[in-house]
C-alpha cells in the first residue's frame, strides 16, 4: 500500500539503437530479421523506492526499424529492475 511520502518513479524514452545483427537472419527459426543496422528505441518503465537506498521498477523496451525496411522483427524486453543508490 502507498504511504505518504513513498517514492513512486515513472519514465519514457525514445532514441536510436545501433546494432550488429542479422538484417536477413539465415535461420529465421534461431535469429531475427532486424532489417536494418539503426533501429528506433521506445520504452517506459514504473518503480517504487522502497527506501531511500533501495528500489524496484518494471521496465518495456521495443526495438524496431519502425517498417522502413523490409525486415522488421522486433526485439521486445520486459524485465524488473532492483536498484540500489550508493
Amino acid at each position: 500500500m502507498l504511504r505518504e511520502g513513498d517514492g513512486v518513479t515513472g519514465g519514457i524514452f525514445f532514441g536510436a539503437a545501433f546494432n550488429n545483427g542479422y538484417i536477413l537472419a539465415p535461420n529465421r527459426h534461431e535469429r531475427k530479421s532486424l532489417g536494418g543496422a539503426t533501429l528506433f528505441h521506445v520504452g517506459g518503465e514504473v518503480g517504487y523506492e522502497i527506501t531511500p537506498t533501495y528500489n524496484v521498477s518494471l521496465y518495456l523496451n521495443h526495438s524496431s526499424n519502425g517498417g522502413f525496411d523490409r525486415y522488421n522483427q522486433a526485439l521486445n524486453d520486459l524485465g524488473l529492475r532492483f536498484g540500489v543508490r550508493f
